[in-house]
């Protein structure tokens, strides 16, 4: 407290350099810390005598800045950095219906730039209408010589008077029994970002509007982006069988993309309630406006739009849902499905139960993936306090993997990236400073685990004494190879103060079934006397199954290859291409272009990978294959028209892996599974020899009543051409090797 100087980060170098002679530079510079410049003057105006605490308020005055300051044995001293100084002057004075709140003083100074501006901050009642504005009023700043508003000439630059647009700006709206509310725009001229929230009431129908607009787009010079979203609240309209219509809206944003990581993470701190109908869009507008800019970030050439309604059930509402379908396009294109329900019983007023569920989903249709996210927040049976969430994570293109969460994941499972981190699923009691029990659990399943477990603890207190006891047990199924580890924990303590008088604590982890494996400890306190005991043992001998039947995976291999699916032609790259005729192809035939390629793939095994077993079974014969050189009849493909063709595999299958990679890997991953080649050149071939039919067409007057005509034409026969441009094509083709 008091004036002083801080100094929230700093650090100091040295630096030899021999480029254009030897030289010693030392070098101390400021770093930031949090976001805040590393030095700050802070001066308390309130310790001085009466004049200065009249002119400068009891407000502490804060002059941050970075700075650096080098030290050359060459150069000598040079300083560079930024300073800023603002200072607010309370005014307090009302002229009329205007009302001058305060004046603010801010400096600026850096290595090539200063400006000074002053501000006020002022409000004004005209009748039914209220306005407030921040920190408006005139900027003075060195600008380049041709700026707008220079008044004089300093060195090569320019001084320059503007105006400073305000940093916010409010306004109130009151007439009785029309239309009451208000609304606050934020302005960031700097950063040309404008941020506002309206809300209203006109004739009993609620209004809000919140909307967010960035002219400066860091990542695309040029471009802007906007988000509005707009909602209408009302008595219920009857649907029938007790539901009812309270709410519309819809959003829009432009140039705006859906973040499913941040919108997950704000359907676990509560953000859609205030993203579809906010109770107090005014009072939470920093938050409201904050989740928004980061579940709806800038993104150039992208659009977000869709509807939300409310519904209600009952009379009074019993239930309340909030819903709304979010359309992202064009690239990538997602549907996104958001819902907020409420539900109080008996009633909202006296309500014994109240939860509180917020669900998002969004279905990615570019990248074939499904996120969904799901958390209780603010619920309670009686006095017993809910919580927790859930999460779903598929995909069905690139990387087929499936995972669902409700409470998070066994302590010894790593999840996925992409994966939240989740509460787990709870019940609490909190009586205060007597009584508190929890109990939390979770479920999850991957696609080759089982993953579930729960926990009890109780706390209680009474006459300066406290007793408490936790239990717990975490279990992990892995199905392929099946084994299983559970995890047990127990604690008992009663305690004077902070010394335990009577501890005890028991843990233990069982894995099994080959063979059964048990490790344990317990351990007992009484006063200042501790003992421990651990155990291990095992149970059984490991099975020992007869080894599996060694497997001909090349055998397997080369009938994959020979099945007619395992190989396709592919249409040629390039437009503009000749036409090839040919007759229909039996069942087992691949036509190919001339231009086109030819694409073989299998399933049975990685190639270019050594093997190291085939499912849980050893392999006889080679252990690595390969494909390469390919031919079509005699003629070799160029190593230029060779690419290789990858699919999906599961490295459990043919690599040894312990059990804590086989949980930590991904379960599936792109290894090569075949071969394309051919190339989209042309190659011409011999000409080949076609019958021309010749025929003559007479033209009888009598029919046509007109002067006779003889007409004579040669055309082709439409079955030599087919045969004709058949062999042309094929022997073209195989000449250069294409086919």
């Amino acid at each position: 407290s008091g004036t002083r100087l801080e100094i929230r980060g700093a650090e100091v170098s040295a630096a030899l350099t021999t480029a254009g002679g030897p030289d010693l530079v030392l070098t101390a510079r400021t770093v930031p810390r949090s976001g805040a410049p590393g030095l700050a003057l802070a001066i308390e105006p309130g310790r001085g005598d009466g004049l200065v605490q009249e002119l400068l308020g009891a407000q502490p005055i804060v002059v941050e800045a970075d700075l650096s300051a080098s030290l050359s044995a060459r150069n000598g001293l040079s300083l560079e950095g930024h300073a800023g100084l603002e200072i607010e002057i309370p005014i307090g004075k009302v002229v009329g219906p205007i009302t001058v709140d305060h004046l603010t003083l801010a400096i600026e100074l850096g290595t090539d730039e200063a400006s000074a501006s002053l501000g006020v901050t002022a409000s004004a009642i005209l009748g039914p209408l209220q306005l407030a504005v921040d920190n408006v009023g005139v900027i003075i700043e060195l600008a380049p010589p041709d700026a707008p508003g220079a008044i004089a000439r300093v060195g090569d630059r320019s001084l320059a008077v503007g105006f400073k647009s305000p940093d916010g700006i409010g306004i109130g709206l009151d007439v009785a029994g029309v239309i009451s509310g208000g609304g606050y725009l934020d302005v960031d001229a700097e950063r040309g970002e404008y941020a506002g929230v309206f809300d209203a009431s006109l004739l009993g129908v609620g209004i809000t509007a919140i909307g967010l607009i960035a002219t400066r787009l860091p990542e695309a010079p040029g471009a802007w982006s906007m988000f509005v979203a707009l909602s209408a609240t009302f008595q219920g309209l009857q649907l029938g069988f007790g539901f009812t219509l309270s709410g519309v809206g819809g959003l829009i944003g432009t140039h705006r993309g859906l973040d499913v990581d941040a919108l997950g993470d704000g359907v676990r701190s509560g953000a859609l309630e205030g993203l579809l109908f906010p109770d107090d869009p005014i009072a939470d507008a920093p938050r409201i406006l904050a989740d928004i800019g980061a579940i709806f970030p800038p993104a150039p050439g992208q659009f977000v739009l869709g509807p939300i309604v409310k519904i209600g059930w009952g009379t009074p509402n019993l239930v309340q849902l909030d819903l709304g379908v979010v359309l992202q396009l064009p690239n990538p294109l997602t549907v996104t499905l958001l819902g907020a329900l409420s539900l109080a019983l008996p009633t909202e007023d006296a309500a014994i139960v109240e939860l509180h569920a917020d669900v998002a989903g969004t279905l990615d249709l570019t990248a074939g993936t499904l996120a969904i996210d799901a958390a209780i927040r603010d619920s309670r049976i009686l006095n017993l306090e809910l919580g927790g969430a859930m999460a779903v994570r598929a995909s069905f293109l690139d990387d087929p993997t499936f995972l669902i969460s409700f409470g998070g994941f066994h302590p010894a499972f790593r999840p996925p990236a992409g994966m939240p981190s989740l509460p787990r699923l709870s019940v609490a009691l909190d009586a205060g400073s007597l009584l508190q029990v929890q109990l939390s659990g979770y479920l999850a399943l991957t696609a080759n685990t089982l993953q579930f477990g729960a926990a009890l603890s109780i706390w209680a207190a009474e006459a300066g004494f406290t007793a408490e006891g936790s239990t717990s047990f975490d279990a992990l199924i892995q199905f392929s190879p099946f084994s299983f580890m559970v995890d047990l924990g127990i604690r008992l303590a009663i305690s004077a103060g902070s010394a335990d008088l009577l501890a005890a604590s028991l843990s233990g982890r069982l894995t099994g079934p080959n063979p059964w494996h048990v490790t344990g400890e317990a351990s007992f306190k009484i006063l200042l006397v501790k003992t421990t005991l651990q155990v291990e043992a095992t149970i059984g001998r490991k099975a020992t199954e007869p080894p599996p039947k060694a497997v001909d995976v090349e055998e397997l291999l080369v009938q994959e290859l020979l099945r007619p699916d395992a190989w396709r032609a592919l249409p040629p790259k390039v437009d503009g291409d000749g036409v090839l005729l040919t007759d229909a192809p039996s069942e087992a035939a691949c036509v190919v272009h001339p231009a086109g390629i030819i694409e073989v793939r299998q399933r049975v095994v990685p190639l270019g990978a050594t093997l190291e077993q085939f499912g849980n079974a050893p392999i006889t014969g080679p252990d690595r294959f390969v494909l390469e050189a390919p031919r079509v009849g005699a003629v070799s493909i160029s190593t230029n028209a060779v690419s290789p063709v990858e699919d999906w595999f599961a490295p459990s299958q043919f690599f040894t892996l312990s059990a804590t990679e086989k949980l930590s890997s991904p379960s599936f991953e792109m290894m090569q599974a075949g071969l394309q080649f051919g190339d989209d050149g042309a190659a011409g071939g011999p000409g080949a020899t076609m019958v021309l039919d010749h025929e003559v067409v007479y033209d009888d007057p009598s029919l046509r009543g007109g002067p006779a005509r003889t007409e004579e034409t040669s055309r082709v026969s439409g079955r030599a051409l087919r045969r004709a441009m058949a062999r042309g094509a094929a022997r073209a083709a195989r000449e250069a090797g294409r086919l």
